[in-house]
């Protein structure tokens, strides 16, 4: 069991995996993020600053994008967890 707060080791696996991908494909964390993530530009810079918050359904939705997108050729982070999109609750949208 955890006896610390789970939102650094969060944040710790979403730029892990940022970092990884980034690396692996070439492509820059604004692209990961918009076109990946479904997040705005700037969300791997405010994850390393460590000045931006999510939500734990946030975390789901952008490992599980990460993991779907994830290159064949690339071997999975050990020590982070790993789903896909259709593990993740689908949230409601206001209408």
């Amino acid at each position: 069991m955890l006896d610390a707060p789970l939102e650094p080791r969060m944040r710790e696996w979403l730029i892990a995996l940022f970092d990884a991908y980034s690396q692996h494909t070439g492509r820059t964390m604004g692209t990961i993020s918009v076109r990946i993530c479904g997040g705005d530009a700037g969300m791997y810079d405010a994850l390393k600053g460590g000045e931006q918050t999510f939500s734990a359904y946030t975390f789901d939705r952008t490992l599980s994008a990460l993991s779907d997108a994830w290159p064949d050729d690339l071997r999975w982070p050990e020590g982070i967890p790993r789903f896909g999109r259709s593990a993740v609750r689908t949230k409601a949208r206001k209408s």
